[in-house]
């Protein structure tokens, strides 16, 4: 038999070797992956069923069953981790390339061209990253399609309705729940627990809706969480990693919904008003009152938002029919966070206001509050109001 025999030790070098090539090509291979990402979103964008049925339904939802409940295995937020430890390495990074800079080894423009190059690079791979793992999701098929309802007209009539109901819901809901020295409600270290049980709110409209079934990783409160509540942000959905995660230092009548609205990410939901809903629907069906409180409490806002909006008599009339309690949460709800309004916070709303439109969320971070057009839809339907 002629020509050259294959050998352990050529196969043992072809990794040295591919290492090497794309080590040399780094820079080629980073931009090819653009337009490759390009392709990706376009093809997404077009096409909702094939995006909901294999990717989204299928594809998505197991590799998140599987990651979530491995990185739910440590007691700590790998992702935000993660997200430190890359801000520190890119810190070190930036004083070495600084100090190369200053001593002019190599000459100044072609270390700093360097930099900026792997800058690029970075920026390409989490974009594509991002893309392959996440983004994909925006193009699914609308939850007010796969629950099975239609988009009912939300009529001044509708909202003054849903907000005397949610209102009534949080009132009733809100006596006998526990409450700090304030009077505000508390959970008393408790916290975790109700987070890391609101998957039984999504296993209670499971058998009605299976895509919402599965055993996913549970929510995590962030170790760093007043950095978020600094940025505005009650809770953040890290898709590297897979992990639902919350504030854990703002008040607790937020947490359990938040949670939810985490762990819709975690099933693919992408779009804000779609958690915002799956949160309320899964926090009202779930057996801990607790739970059900959260939810309710903050459907109420949202409402009451869009009715100071569309007609602030109304917001006015359920802001009176509010009890004591709720009124207390309310303030100290609100009052929180005031205390976070820096410029920070607005640099991160711009920042994720232009990923969400990017993401063809056309309203931007506006986009929370469409949940309320959500819920008059469903409570329509359900003849709730």
């Amino acid at each position: 038999m002629s020509g050259r025999r294959l050998g352990m030790g050529s196969i043992k070098g072809i990794p040295r070797r591919l290492a090497t090539y794309v080590g040399a090509n780094r820079w080629m291979l980073a931009i090819a992956l653009l337009p490759i990402t390009a392709a990706m979103n376009r093809l997404g964008s077009g096409n909702g069923l094939l995006v909901e049925r294999y990717y989204s339904g299928l594809v998505f939802r197991y590799m998140s069953m599987a990651v979530s409940n491995v990185t739910g295995m440590l007691p700590f937020s790998l992702g935000e981790f993660l997200i430190i430890f890359t801000a520190f390495a890119a810190v070190v990074l930036l004083i070495r390339l600084i100090a190369r800079i200053v001593r002019g080894e190599g000459g100044r423009l072609r270390i700093a061209g360097r930099g900026l190059m792997a800058l690029l690079v970075a920026c390409c791979w989490v974009y594509f990253g991002a893309s392959a793992i996440w983004n994909m999701n925006y193009n699914r098929q609308p939850v007010i399609g796969l629950i099975g309802i239609g988009q009912t007209a939300p009529t001044r009539e509708r909202l003054a309705d849903l907000g005397l109901y949610l209102v009534g819901e949080a009132n009733g809901l809100r006596e006998g729940m526990p409450e700090d020295k304030r009077g505000v409600y508390a959970l008393d270290g408790s916290a975790g627990e109700v987070m890391r049980g609101v998957h039984r709110g999504y296993d209670a409209l499971a058998d009605e809706f299976p895509f919402l079934s599965g055993r996913y990783g549970p929510p995590k409160t962030m170790l760093f969480s007043k950095a978020l509540s600094y940025m505005g942000l009650s809770g953040i959905y890290f898709p590297f990693t897979f992990e639902a995660n919350v504030n854990g230092d703002m008040e607790d009548v937020a947490k359990a919904f938040t949670a939810a609205h985490e762990s819709a990410h975690q099933r693919g939901f992408a779009k804000e008003d779609e958690a915002n809903l799956l949160a309320v629907l899964t926090c009202l069906s779930h057996p801990d009152a607790r739970v059900r409180y959260s939810g309710a409490f903050m459907a109420m806002i949202y409402v009451v938002n869009s009715a100071q909006r569309a007609d602030p008599d109304i917001a006015a009339t359920l802001r009176g029919l509010m009890g004591d309690g709720v009124r207390r949460d309310l303030a100290a709800h609100s009052e929180y966070w005031r205390a976070f309004e820096t410029p920070v916070r607005e640099a991160v709303r711009t920042v994720n206001d232009a990923y969400l439109k990017a993401n063809r969320q056309e309203d931007g971070v506006r986009s929370y509050g469409n949940v309320t057009d959500h819920l008059i839809s469903w409570f329509s339907a359900r003849g709730v109001i």
